[in-house]
């Protein structure tokens, strides 16, 4: 077995992921709705 800590973002792959999603297409921009978010979160991951 190996030990992790009950809260490791740094060893968990999607975390990296979330935060790069985050920080390019949520922070820092007005959404009008969830749909508005919805879509530019598709278009962020048609292009990656």
């Amino acid at each position: 077995m190996i030990f992790l800590p009950p809260y490791s973002p740094q060893l968990n792959p999607i975390e990296h992921l979330w935060k790069w999603l985050k920080e390019s297409v949520i922070a820092n921009r007005f959404h009008k709705d969830v749909q508005a978010i919805e879509q530019s979160v598709n278009s962020f991951l048609r292009v990656y």
